[in-house]
């Protein structure tokens, strides 16, 4: 899959051959009737503010704290059928800012943890 991105291929075309793959080989595995059983879960940090800080000419300005309250954890999953579950938001620390899931899906989960 790898070598066939890195020769430039359209996304449509990507989409395709990646999804005629998953049908070879889900029906070579016998894994057909088992798609939506298949899951892929990925977890990624964000901080959606940053602080400036004074800084040497030519350095950026922008500042992450990663012990700030505002880090935040997102899991997304989806299945090989193309389901997926609801994106799970992770924040570190107790209190909560409604504005930190304004552009979140309607459906996401929320947590805080405490660190």
């Amino acid at each position: 899959m790898l070598t066939y991105l890195s020769k430039g291929a359209e996304e449509e075309e990507v989409g395709r051959y990646y999804y005629g793959n998953l049908e070879e080989a889900s029906d070579k595995l016998k894994l057909r009737n088992c798609l939506a059983q298949l899951w892929n879960c990925d977890e990624t940090g964000e901080w959606r503010y940053q602080q400036r800080g004074i800084t040497p000419r030519g350095m950026p300005d922008n500042i992450q704290r990663f012990t700030a309250r505002k880090n935040a954890s997102i899991l997304g999953c989806i299945n090989a059928a193309g389901g997926h579950m609801s994106s799970m938001h992770i924040f570190a620390g107790q209190r909560q800012k409604v504005e930190w899931m304004e552009d979140a899906p309607p459906d996401a989960i929320v947590a805080w943890v405490d660190l």
